[in-house]
């Protein structure tokens, strides 16, 4: 009879971990195939250099951001960047930002990571343009929800 209870001990423990929610390799907690849908403005106000007109660039605005976070490791991105503006200083020359970047990270085992994200900034009524780079910090806390921060702007005169 001990053999029996045994077996039917070992039988329901199986069926129990069947049973259990699965989590993603990365420790978030939540099922295989939730999608959790972000939708964020990350502000930005800096002044950077912009070493082909010898002056620097008053930057300010939003970069709209769309994030989907699948299963705890999959996260795709949709990032526009016409949401910010560029002002020379000290003249006031005034330049819009033109540009949307995406991206899909598989495999998504950290908790924050650092992306890289390219837009031009055109001068109205001109084909004067300039190249921005900017740096995004993308942290995923355990309920997957996800945020952003600008860690740095550059221009390049590369345009």
């Amino acid at each position: 009879m001990n053999k029996w209870v045994a077996n039917i001990t070992m039988l329901c423990t199986l069926l129990a971990l069947i049973a259990l929610p699965s989590t993603a390799k990365s420790g978030f907690v939540f099922g295989q195939n939730k999608v959790i849908t972000t939708d964020i403005q990350i502000p930005v106000d800096y002044k950077v250099s912009a070493p082909c007109l010898d002056k620097e660039i008053q930057l300010t605005g939003k970069i709209k951001a769309q994030f989907r976070l699948t299963g705890g490791s999959y996260l795709e991105a949709d990032i526009s960047y016409e949401g910010i503006s560029g002002t020379i200083l000290p003249s006031g020359i005034k330049y819009e930002a033109n540009g949307t970047s995406n991206f899909d990270y598989s495999g998504l085992t950290k908790q924050e990571f650092i992306y890289v994200g390219t837009f031009v900034l055109n001068k109205p009524k001109s084909f004067e343009s300039l190249m921005a780079r900017v740096k995004l910090r993308i942290g995923v806390n355990r309920k997957g929800e996800v945020t952003a921060t600008v860690k740095e702007v550059e221009i390049d005169c590369s345009t």
